[in-house]
C-alpha cells in the first residue's frame, strides 16, 4: 500500500497524469494489482486493469479530456488494437441518462493505492472516490465497485462528499455502484452499512469520544437490493455521513500508529482515510 499526495492542476489530462504515475510505481503487489493496459487508447484517456488475485479483474476508463471532471467506466475486456471495452460495462449510476464522474479542482490530490482500489481524495472541493475492490469476504466473488459523482450537475447529492456514505441512493448527483454484486448481476446499487435507502436522511456517525479521542472503524459495503448480501469492507475508509467531529477538511488524525485524513465536503459529509 501506498500513499501519495501531488499538486494537479485542473486541466484535462491532469487525472490521468496522476493515475499514470501512481500505478506505474506503486500498484504492483506480488504480481498482482494495477497496471497500464493501453496507452494509445487516444489523448487524455488512461485504460488501467485491476486483478487483485487470480479470480477477479476488471478495466477502469478514465476518460480526462477536459477541466472540471473525468468521465469513468468500468469493462469486463479490452481490445488494445481496436482500442475499445469488451463485454459488460457499467457506464451510468442509477440513471442512464447520466454517466460516472470525477469531479476536479486545481490543488492537492491524495491517493491510497493497493492492489485491489484506488481511494482518491481532490482535496480543493472536499471529495473522495473510492475505485476497485472492497476487502471481500468470499474473494471468488468478482465484486468490483464505484463510489463518485455522476454527471447531474443539478442533483441533490453533486455538492456532497460521495464517500461520506449512501445518504441516498436515487438522488442524482453521486453514485453508489457494484459493477458486479455477489450473483454477477450488473451495474447494481451499492449501500455503505449503516445508512437508509432511498432517503435523504444522514445517520450519525459521531467518533469524537468523551476522552477526546477518536475512534474509528472501516465502513462496510453491502447490496442495496436482493439477494442484500454483505460483500467486503471499504478498504481504508470510514463513511461518516455529515458529522465532521471536530475536523475540518484536510485534517489528520492518529489513533494508534494509524493516521486518517479528513475529507468534507458540502454540508459537512466527511469521510476519513487511513494514510499507508
Amino acid at each position: 500500500m501506498a500513499w501519495v499526495s501531488q499538486y494537479v492542476n485542473n486541466v484535462a489530462g491532469g487525472l490521468k497524469s496522476f493515475l499514470d504515475s501512481i500505478i506505474t510505481n506503486y500498484g504492483q503487489e506480488a504480481g498482482y494489482g494495477w497496471s497500464i493496459y493501453d496507452s494509445n487508447a487516444g489523448t487524455n484517456i488512461g485504460v488501467y486493469k485491476c486483478q487483485p488475485d487470480g479470480n477477479s479483474s476488471f478495466i477502469l476508463v478514465v476518460k480526462d479530456n477536459q477541466a472540471d471532471y473525468a468521465t469513468i467506466e468500468y469493462w469486463e475486456g479490452w481490445d488494445s488494437v481496436n482500442h475499445a471495452g469488451v463485454g459488460n460495462s457499467m457506464t451510468y449510476g442509477t440513471s442512464s441518462s447520466y454517466t460516472l464522474r470525477i469531479r476536479k479542482a486545481t490543488g492537492t490530490f491524495n491517493a491510497s493505492i493497493n492492489k485491489r482500489r484506488i481511494v482518491l481524495a481532490v482535496m480543493g472541493l472536499g471529495f473522495a472516490y473510492y475505485l476497485g475492490y472492497p476487502r471481500r469476504f468470499d474473494e471468488t466473488k468478482d465484486t468490483p465497485c464505484f463510489i463518485g459523482h455522476d454527471a447531474s450537475t443539478s442533483g441533490q447529492t453533486y455538492p456532497y462528499n460521495p464517500l461520506a456514505g449512501q445518504y441516498s441512493s436515487n438522488s442524482a448527483g453521486a453514485a453508489w455502484r457494484w459493477f458486479k454484486n455477489s450473483l454477477g448481476a450488473i451495474n447494481q446499487a451499492l449501500a455503505v452499512t449503516g445508512f437508509t435507502s432511498g432517503t435523504g436522511n444522514f445517520p450519525r456517525f459521531d467518533t469524537w469520544t468523551t476522552t477526546g479521542q477518536h475512534y474509528i472503524f472501516e465502513s462496510t459495503a453491502q447490496e442495496d437490493g436482493s439477494p442484500y448480501k454483505l460483500i467486503g469492507i471499504l478498504d481504508g475508509v470510514m463513511c461518516h455521513s455529515n458529522c465532521q467531529s471536530g475536523t475540518a477538511n484536510g485534517d489528520t488524525i492518529v489513533v494508534g500508529q494509524d493516521v486518517w485524513l479528513a475529507v468534507v465536503g458540502g454540508s459537512s459529509t466527511t469521510c476519513f482515510i487511513k494514510e499507508a
